[in-house]
């Protein structure tokens, strides 16, 4: 019912401007004892790279007068909700005077204000893009902007540096109801395990040229594929038709029942990640359930043959939602749903700050175990199935400010498989912290311990899970004894560049090979090469047991570089139940 209730809500028209109370995000915070210009223009860029939705107000998304009602909120200014009455606040300053922290504004035609930004000095401003779907940097005297500018503002003087109390707002005209918001989760963003395979931000038509090797086999790919992106309702819909071209002839694939056709969804994704509402259909990318490690990093997409969405080999489309109602959420998932396998749900409850718990449970209904030798031959037969069934409680307790983050969090395990039963706990202290340097640089780092007991694996429905079923049961059967657990993740985020560290290891006389793991995991996002030249990279691995035999290895790899708007070559590499490989051209049409 509340998901339905959410989609109502987000896609309600909105007949007239209405006044409403000024929403949490844009609380007025107590001001400086003194003017501090470079703090407010500090807050403004640590906000780069979040993303753009009309009536967002930075939960996770902003448009452009939310944005900057947003930062001058936080450092102790109520200015008007929209940007033809902040071109109100204040005093005119004259355009060849300008000083870092005045709003510029601009209109279409000489119209009626349309857009607002930040003046950073030299020559450059921050704001809430439409057109690249996020907060960036820009340089004024470009020809959008140059064309376009109509005045400017300065609300922030020594002489005026008294806080004014705003109680109502006004909502934007537009199409659709402000998205319903709630805070962003609070905890650093990672970098993903799966790359992502959708070359175009915008609503167009595009068709890929690729050449691949699947399994030791060569073959070409020619994929036409359609993309839907609707913003203000966070909505993504991208199909691909892959044909493959060999020397068998050209094919679609099987096409024998109705679940064959539906590898021709790539992604059906609705609300932004952070809102109240998300429900996603993809088929790359890791999934986890509400920062617990029972399931972490879980990548459906490692268990196939072929690369997700590129290869006529169906390849698992995983389900998952979440709803965020007050101090509640949920998440949930389906590894695959047209043949369901690993499932799970995770509920979480925001305590008096600065508690949170959180409840996790989840099983596989297609876990692999092995077959006895046949008693004659010697040989063992193929696995057979079983369920395995996994729950975590957790609590943390943090305390977080603006440039740090430091917390401890708790979990305890229970799990079971071939009628055997196993529990673990662990505790880790965190830290995150945001360098007040022109680089934008987030450190985060986690460390921690716990106990392991027998018939039981940390982190058991991780990275490696889906592509190593068997073996991961095997050693869990093997299991018979205590020892200890340490483990730790680093996570580095400078501008375009994303890094993550993470290692565990068993100790004392019971510690398993298994119980060592690695992950790694980079992205580069939007690095400019010089003469509009676009780079993207992600890169993903993941290994256990280490050094002895059973052991695993997965990882995903995939750069792109764009050229132009509508030209991109990439490059793409999956290691997990089997071995793909590929790179092409990309063409796309963007009305």
């Amino acid at each position: 019912m509340f998901a339905v209730a959410s989609l109502l809500a987000i896609s309600t028209p909105v007949r007239k401007a209405r006044a409403w109370n000024r929403p949490s995000e844009l609380r007025v915070a107590p001001p400086p004892p003194q003017l501090d210009v470079e703090a407010l223009l500090d807050r403004a860029l640590s906000y780069l790279g979040q993303p753009y939705a009309l009536g967002g107000v930075g939960s996770p998304a902003f448009d452009c007068s939310g944005f900057v009602c947003r930062v001058y909120a936080e450092q102790g200014w109520a200015l008007p909700r929209v940007s033809r009455d902040q071109a109100r606040a204040g005093q005119p300053v004259a355009l060849d005077a300008l000083a870092p922290g005045d709003l510029l504004f601009f209109a279409e035609r000489a119209g009626r204000i349309s857009h607002v930004g930040i003046f950073l000095g030299n020559d450059t401003l921050v704001h809430a893009s439409s057109g690249r779907g996020e907060v960036v940097v820009a340089k004024l005297s470009s020809r959008w902007f140059s064309s376009r500018l109509v005045g400017a503002r300065r609300v922030l003087t020594e002489a005026s540096w008294t806080p004014v109390e705003v109680t109502e707002v006004v909502e934007h005209r537009g199409a659709t109801a402000l998205l319903p918001f709630v805070d962003r989760p609070p905890r650093l963003a990672s970098p993903a395990l799966g790359f992502e395979l959708g070359a175009s931000e915008g609503t167009g038509l595009g068709i890929r040229l690729l050449g691949v090797s699947e399994d030791g086999k060569g073959t070409a790919l020619v994929v036409p594929e359609g993309h839907l992106v609707h913003r203000p309702l966070g909505l993504t819909v991208v199909l691909g038709v892959p044909l493959s071209i060999n020397a068998n002839g050209v094919s679609l694939g099987p096409l024998e029942r109705f679940a064959d056709a539906t590898r021709f969804l790539r992604r059906a994704r609705i609300g932004l990640a952070g809102a109240r509402f998300e429900a996603a259909l993809e088929r790359e990318g890791g999934f986890g359930l509400v920062g617990t490690q029972l399931v972490h990093d879980l990548t459906p997409s490692l268990a196939s043959e072929g690369l997700p969405g590129l290869s006529p080999r169906r390849s698992p489309l995983t389900a998952s939602v979440a709803t965020r109602p007050g101090k509640w959420s949920f998440e949930g998932l389906v590894d695959d749903v047209v043949e369901p396998g690993v499932f799970g749900f995770g509920v979480g409850w925001r305590l008096r700050e600065p508690m949170s718990l959180r409840l996790v449970a989840a099983g596989d209904l297609r876990g692999e175990a092995p077959r006895p030798p046949d008693p004659v031959s010697g040989l063992s037969s193929s696995p057979r199935q079983t369920f395995v069934g996994a729950a975590a409680l957790g609590v943390e307790a943090a305390i977080r400010k603006r440039r740090y983050a430091l917390g401890v969090r708790a979990e305890g395990q229970v799990l079971g498989a071939l009628e055997q039963f196993g529990a673990g706990v662990r505790a880790a202290a965190f830290g995150h912290l945001r360098l007040r340097d022109a680089r934008r640089t987030e450190l985060g780092l986690e460390a921690g311990g716990g106990l392991s007991g027998s018939h039981f694996i940390d982190g058991w429905f991780g990275p490696t899970y889906a592509a190593s079923r068997q073996e991961h049961v095997e050693v869990l059967s093997e299991v018979g004894s205590i020892r200890g657990l340490v483990y730790g993740q680093f996570v580095l985020r400078r501008r375009t560049l994303a890094l993550r560290l993470g290692y565990g290891q068993g100790l004392g006389s019971g510690a398993v090979d298994f119980d060592r793991r690695v992950e790694a995991g980079v992205e580069l996002r939007g690095l400019s090469l010089g003469r509009g030249r676009v780079l993207e990279l992600r890169g993903g691995y993941a290994g256990r047991g280490l050094g002895a035999a059973p052991e695993v290895h997965v990882g995903t790899f995939g750069a792109r570089i764009r050229w132009t708007s509508w030209l991109s070559t990439e490059a793409l590499a999956q290691a997990g139940e089997t071995f793909s490989v590929g790179g092409g051209l990309t063409v796309t049409w963007v009305p």
